[in-house]
């Protein structure tokens, strides 16, 4: 039928069909089709909330810089005077073990941290790579430092593992369900093996 593959696609990308029986050129028969945006799966991009994004971006509205609770799931593994280190439950792409780094110091842009700055910031974020590591057996860690979500800097750590579900493939951090973890003790017994390896590198 006319349309038909189109409509597919449209669908591929979250579009639904919310009128029929519309006429369009020529007399053919057409749709209407529309997608959320708000959709907690398309993620929280800049792209569908620019003015506040951007509003967020300045350090006085900054929900890090005040004290904004932090997402339901995520657990605070250690803070000191560089960074933040965060665990997440159920975790971003079934990834055990994975979790972010967030400099204490507000910035928007990587590239405006001052050099010293950031050699401290990313020794850090080095020292936790290797911690995680060791305690989840991981093959590698990707560190990836997306722009386009949360204003103020950070830095993911996705374990990787023979059987992850991403072979040769870019991680789809949307994934979430089911949890890598047995149970939530279980992400718990994580934390605590990540706060005690921490605390044994800083000796």
């Amino acid at each position: 039928m006319p349309g038909v593959p189109a409509k597919n696609l449209y669908r591929k990308f979250g579009f639904v069909e919310t009128e029929g029986d519309l006429v369009g050129p020529h007399n053919l028969p057409i749709c209407r089709m529309t997608a959320d945006l708000s959709s907690e799966k398309r993620g929280a991009s800049f792209h569908y909330r620019y003015p506040d994004f951007i509003k967020r971006a300045d350090k006085a509205f900054c929900p890090v810089c005040n004290g904004a609770p932090a997402p339901d799931g995520q657990t605070d593994i250690e803070v000191n005077d560089k960074v933040w280190i965060c665990g997440e439950y159920p975790g971003q792409a079934r990834l055990f073990g994975k979790m972010y780094v967030m400099p204490r110091k507000h910035y928007f842009h990587f590239e405006d941290m001052p050099a010293d700055e950031m050699v401290g910031y990313m020794s850090e974020v080095q020292r936790i790579g290797t911690a995680l590591r060791k305690v989840t057996g991981a093959v590698k860690i990707n560190y990836e430092m997306h722009a386009n979500s949360e204003v103020h800097l950070h830095i993911h750590l996705f374990p990787r593992y023979l059987d992850d579900d991403f072979p040769s493939a870019p991680i789809d951090y949307r994934i979430t369900k089911p949890a890598p973890y047995e149970s939530y003790e279980e992400y718990l017994w994580l934390i605590d093996q990540m706060r005690k390896e921490l605390q044994m590198n800083t000796e």
